[in-house]
């Protein structure tokens, strides 16, 4: 509660603004710009149809590495974040500073760091396809398993968190450029997932009574194995407070729909639709529809 108390209360008193607005001088960092287009989604075998479905995305820019402790800190320091959880050993603290990766927060704390420099979290689809690349592999580096040059598996743990600094394993980069997508830390990203159904997903407002709804992490790390790359994990706020987890941050390219509003605007629906152009943003009350996001806004074929 009090981690959404925060997160209403910065966005009443600045306003929801679109990924291109800076919200302060925090710092940036470098982003790869992911071509718009359709993609099949999910397993390759179709195991989980939920998730496996061909899917359109507009173009987008996601950050090259996870947010860093450091940058993380400057957000702290400006009094906009919440410290990141106190850690007890030595060699754990050591790894909330510097380059590795910012952790031990909860899902409003990224979000509110992301729109603190500008940006939003990514949805699944397109952290999904950024760690995919265009030909959709298993994995970041391709279809193989990983090896120890590629990604830190629970054989190749070295460290106590089993985390690193960030972009130090280029063997497991994604074709585009984007490092640690398979492990390192799991990544929060925009959207709802329902405890009963833990593959429906939703990128609307929750209403108040639907307390059962939990956040998604992608990717590996935190001592898990090294999942591939369609896989999500559902969490619930009290996973959040107790596990380390990290994020990364997106932007749009295309600010504006032709209907004048954000195609992956301050709801953090997700611009995209199937092949055969049927709306698959969110399902949403009638009363709502007039905040819907167009079936054609910003939107590649």
């Amino acid at each position: 509660m009090r981690s959404k108390a925060r997160l209403c209360g910065l966005f009443l008193a600045v306003g929801w603004a679109s990924a291109t607005e800076s919200w302060g001088e925090g710092p940036q960092t470098p982003m790869v710009r992911i071509p718009g287009g359709c993609h099949l989604f999910g397993p390759p075998d179709g195991s989980i149809k939920e998730l496996a479905r061909r899917m359109c995305l507009a173009e987008f820019y996601i950050d090259k590495s996870e947010v860093t402790a450091k940058a993380y800190s400057a957000c702290v320091a400006a009094k906009v974040c919440v410290p990141m959880r106190a850690l007890e050993s030595p060699a754990q603290v050591a790894q909330q500073s510097g380059t590795f990766p910012a952790g031990g927060i909860m899902w409003e704390d990224a979000e509110i760091y992301c729109r603190w420099i500008g940006k939003r979290l990514p949805t699944d689809l397109e952290w999904e396809r950024a760690a995919r690349g265009p030909k959709m592999y298993r994995y970041p580096w391709g279809n193989l398993p990983p090896t120890k040059r590629q990604a830190a598996t629970r054989d190749f743990r070295d460290v106590s968190l089993g985390l690193r600094r960030v972009c130090t394993k280029p063997g497991g980069n994604s074709p585009e450029g984007l490092c640690d997508m398979a492990d390192n830390i799991p990544e929060y990203v925009a959207g709802w997932v329902d405890s009963g159904d833990k593959w429906q997903i939703r990128y609307d407002s929750p209403g108040k009574n639907e307390e059962h709804l939990g956040r998604i992490v992608k990717g590996g790390g935190d001592n898990l194995s090294i999942p591939e790359a369609w896989w999500l994990t559902p969490v619930s706020i009290e996973r959040m407070a107790s596990s380390y987890y990290g994020f990364r941050c997106a932007r749009d390219v295309r600010q504006m729909s032709s209907a004048g509003k954000t195609a992956t605007g301050s709801d953090l629906s997700p611009a995209l639709r199937n092949e055969e152009g049927v709306d698959k943003t969110v399902e949403r009350k009638e009363n709502n529809d007039a905040n819907s996001v167009k079936a054609d806004s910003g939107v590649s074929k």
